[in-house]
């Protein structure tokens, strides 16, 4: 499945639990095809049985559904024939440039620039939808104001651990929260699934023989440490389904706002402490790179003698020597998804918020044995 089928994916499945009639739940799917201009560039609707396939829906509720967007006006049908097509006003509202403001942590976006990629997967899509999308960096302390946002039709705010996290529902615009805790009041929320990521941590390490697994985890309550938790319930649950123990997992837990020396440093005595582990899974990949380069300074062979595995997948992982294997957050799609969703938040509100999620992968590097040499090694012990 490719990143673009993936985003494709969590969008189909962006109503899981709906509980509203089938005709509505068809009308604001074919609404928001419409708005995100999903409907191709010629303006025609597909044939009933063809768009009651693609929405997933019988008939007869998207039939209605139909009906129900002519009367509004955002379908025309022609008189001769009955062929639906969309209204000029709506081509209209799709060809009007909007304006897109991404708000960010200053201090956050230099040590953890995940989110850049986010926002240069925005603009590219933005330049493909007419869509302009800028990024407003807040400093320690500081929070949004109506005056930064004057001017926009939507706001994107990423999870804010230094600057002031800001108030949705002081801001009359839609708001879209990108990572941060579903419990907050955004327009819409979109997410990495950290559970799945977690999971998807543990059968890797599983697949590849490791057994007794160090655990970096954070110990402060950040804004997103639900994010984290999460990454350590998928990896507990997916270890305990293959039938391995929890005692085999060693959790050191550290500070948050910490640099990679002081990272580095703590995590020290705790590698001495646990000479029994094979392998250290890192919730984000700055603890695994220290991790790493504790062994490498130790003469620890990695991946032979400890394997390493963070989780973010950003340019340090790619950057470092060896390698660092990662569960790499797709936050590209999560930017292409938010421009996608742009023009139906500014025009059509969704009540209650809607969270769509986007599965990690993973991003293979040097420091975790391959499945064949984990077989191989594990062939030799039973031997």
């Amino acid at each position: 499945m490719t990143k673009y089928d993936k985003m494709k994916y969590a969008m189909n499945q962006s109503y899981p639990s709906d509980s509203r009639p089938q005709v509505d739940q068809a009308r604001e799917a074919i609404k928001h095809l419409l708005l995100t201009g999903q409907m191709g560039p010629s303006g025609k609707i597909p044939s009933l049985r063809n768009l009651a396939a693609k929405l997933g829906f019988g008939r007869d509720p998207v039939w209605r559904a139909l009906q129900q967007l002519i009367k509004q006006g955002l379908l025309d049908q022609q008189a001769s024939n009955g062929r639906l097509s969309i209204s000029s006003k709506v081509m209209e509202d799709m060809s009007r440039p909007l304006h897109l403001l991404f708000v960010t942590d200053g201090i956050d976006h230099v040590t953890h620039p995940i989110f850049q990629r986010c926002f240069d997967a925005m603009l590219r899509q933005g330049r493909e939808m007419g869509i302009e999308v800028t990024m407003q960096l807040l400093k320690p302390g500081e929070s949004l104001t109506q005056e930064m946002v004057r001017g926009y039709d939507c706001v994107a705010v990423s999870v804010i651990f230094y600057a002031q996290s800001p108030d949705a529902r002081e801001f009359d615009i839609p708001m879209v929260g990108i990572n941060t805790l579903a419990s907050e009041p955004y327009t819409h929320h979109l997410r990495s699934n950290s559970f799945v990521g977690g999971q998807m941590a543990a059968r890797i390490l599983i697949q590849r023989g490791y057994h007794r697994v160090g655990i970096l985890h954070i110990s402060e309550k950040v804004p997103n440490i639900e994010t984290y938790e999460q990454r350590y319930l998928g990896f507990q649950e997916a270890w305990l389904t293959a039938g391995r123990s929890l005692g085999d997992l060693r959790v050191h837990r550290s500070p948050y706002r910490q640099t990679l020396l002081q990272i580095y440093r703590q995590l020290e005595p705790f590698l001495e402490n646990h000479q029994d582990i094979d392998a250290v899974f890192g919730l984000e990949d700055r603890h695994a790179i220290c991790a790493a380069d504790i062994f490498t300074n130790r003469g620890v062979k990695i991946p032979d003698e400890i394997g390493i595995l963070g989780f973010d997948g950003g340019h340090s992982a790619k950057l470092h020597h060896p390698t660092l294997s990662s569960i790499r957050q797709e936050m590209e799609c999560l930017g292409k998804m938010l421009i996608l969703n742009v023009r139906t938040l500014v025009k059509n509100p969704i009540n209650p918020p809607l969270v769509q999620k986007i599965d990690p992968t993973f991003m293979p590097g040097q420091t975790l044995k391959n499945t064949s040499d984990a077989l191989q090694l594990s062939t030799s012990k039973a031997s």
